[in-house]
């Protein structure tokens, strides 16, 4: 294995690894609005 594939690949994956939070970010909202919509409506069904 070259050196050259090397630094490509660590190239990769620290670019992925920055790209990481982002993703994590878009996830973690998105199950927080599930999340509120389906506390949203619990409450509406026990407090109704």
């Amino acid at each position: 294995m070259g050196t050259r594939v090397l630094s490509r690949l660590h190239g990769i994956f620290s670019h992925k690894l920055k790209e990481m939070p982002r993703m994590m970010n878009r996830i973690q909202a998105a199950f927080f609005h599930l999340y509120w919509e389906l506390g949203a409506s619990v409450r509406d069904t026990i407090f109704a």
